[in-house]
């Protein structure tokens, strides 16, 4: 899901500058999250799910909706690792999600400080 947001938001025209090149830095740290998680589920027999065809992102006119809705899929992201983290039993799945989380916790900073949100 996030590296559709990012692709459309770099395709958009809505965002430029130093927000661009940080939407396409975090659009690549998706990719290697998920082609590296794909990869941990693959090892172990899993078959990892496909992305969706389309995603429903509602109206993004302007560079803050699309601020506003990175900040969101960021924020969940980061809830997700890290609720998720305690009931991880396999070393290789949790040393990766414990990389993905740093990052997204990452992200989350950069975009409320971009956006002129308290960061805490």
């Amino acid at each position: 899901e996030a590296v559709t947001a990012y692709t459309a938001a770099a395709g958009s025209g809505l965002v430029k500058g130093d927000v661009l090149a940080a939407a396409a830095a975090f659009m690549d740290d998706h990719k290697y999250h998920r082609d590296g998680i794909a990869g941990v589920l693959t090892k172990l027999g899993e078959k990892p799910e496909p992305a969706r065809s389309a995603y429903g992102f509602g109206r993004l006119a302007s560079a803050d909706d699309i601020l506003a809705l990175a900040l969101r899929l960021e924020t969940g992201a980061a809830t997700a690792y890290r609720t998720l983290a305690s009931s991880v039993e396999n070393k290789d799945v949790l040393g990766f999600a414990a990389h993905v989380l740093c990052d997204e916790v990452r992200h989350v900073t950069v975009l409320r400080t971009v956006m002129k949100l308290p960061v805490y």
